[in-house]
């Protein structure tokens, strides 16, 4: 998505939703993993949450712990609901690696 350029307010729209059909508790873990997609105020906050200019993925997923990868399909299913307009297909624009 990093590379894609998902726009920030996409991400902004994502998390939102997330913190509206599920709660703060779950809007704030995505909001931190929206870092890995390019968002920089979540980079900004990661960096500053950690004392380090530039985190990386160890530092994020040791940030959150157990909640990194459902944060990762939280903020998903919240670009899904919002820039997808529900449309799961929308996800295949963001696969890597070989899609055959």
């Amino acid at each position: 998505m990093k590379e894609n350029g998902v726009a920030a307010a996409a991400i902004d729209a994502a998390v939102q939703w997330v913190g509206t059909e599920f709660g703060v508790e779950y809007a704030g873990p995505a909001s931190i993993v929206a870092s890995l997609a390019g968002h920089r105020e979540s980079h900004r906050i990661l960096a500053k949450q950690l004392g380090v200019r530039n985190p990386t993925f160890e530092q994020l997923s040791n940030f959150l712990g157990p909640d990194l990868f459902p944060a990762t399909i939280w903020l998903c299913a919240g670009l899904v609901a919002t820039a997808g307009d529900g449309d799961v297909g929308w996800l295949r624009q963001y696969r890597s690696g070989p899609t055959a």
